[in-house]
C-alpha cells in the first residue's frame, strides 16, 4: 500500500511539473514586428534642411509633430 501511494505521488508531481512547463512557455516577441521611426537628412541648403521620415510597422493614420527648443516647427 505504501508503494502505491509513493508511485501515485510521484506520478502526480511529474504530471504537475510537466503541465506547468508547457503552460508557462510563451514565444518571444519578434523584434522585426516592433514599430520604429527613423529621421534622416535628405538635403541641406544655406537656410533649409530637408528631412526624410521613415516608419516601419506603424499603424496608420499616425500624427507627427516636429519641435525645436520645445516649440512646434511643422504646420
Amino acid at each position: 500500500m505504501r508503494t502505491k501511494q509513493k508511485l501515485f505521488l510521484l506520478l502526480l508531481l511529474f504530471t504537475s511539473a510537466l503541465t506547468f512547463t508547457f503552460y508557462s512557455c510563451s514565444s518571444p516577441t519578434n523584434p522585426d514586428l516592433l514599430p520604429s521611426v527613423s529621421l534622416t537628412v535628405d538635403g541641406v541648403t544655406s537656410t533649409e534642411a530637408f528631412i526624410k521620415l521613415s516608419t516601419n510597422n506603424v499603424s496608420l493614420p499616425a500624427s507627427v509633430a516636429l519641435s525645436r527648443n520645445n516649440k512646434q516647427i511643422n504646420n
